[in-house]
């Protein structure tokens, strides 16, 4: 099921309970381990969403990126690392889970998961009489 499938006139209520909210899950994975073992974390962590129902949107690779200021992790001085950001549907008890097993997994150094809004319908402002510009636009 997509979520796109779901009319627009039912509540956010009813979507949640049926499909779920969507979710960005940005996983931090460390720059000293190797590739192979960087493709089976996010596989693995891919394969948890889709074994629990839930919809994965796209997978984004960031890249190495240098962070911001470095910190231990499992005892070891992070300077760089690879991020991953996966666009997802899950629902929310699911996904604690599944960040308890994200936190427990010690190649994936941070992480953090954020609920993506629904869009609001936006409505254009109708003016009640025009107005001048003013001159200094010109």
């Amino acid at each position: 099921v997509h979520g796109d499938s779901i009319p627009t006139v039912f509540p956010a209520m009813f979507r949640s309970a049926v499909l779920g909210m969507r979710y960005d899950v940005t996983c931090v994975i460390s720059s000293k381990i190797p590739t192979p073992q960087v493709q089976d974390c996010v596989k693995r962590l891919a394969t948890r969403f889709l074994g629990n129902n839930g919809i994965i949107y796209d997978v984004y690779n960031r890249g190495n990126i240098t962070l911001a200021y470095p910190f231990h992790r499992n005892g070891v001085k992070h300077d760089t690392a690879r991020f991953f950001v996966l666009d997802v549907e899950a629902n929310p008890q699911m996904l604690n889970s599944l960040t308890n097993d994200i936190s427990l997994d010690e190649r994936i150094i941070r992480h953090m998961v954020l609920r993506i809004p629904e869009a609001k319908p936006t409505h254009k402002r109708v003016l009640s009489k025009p107005r001048k510009i003013p001159k200094s636009f010109y």
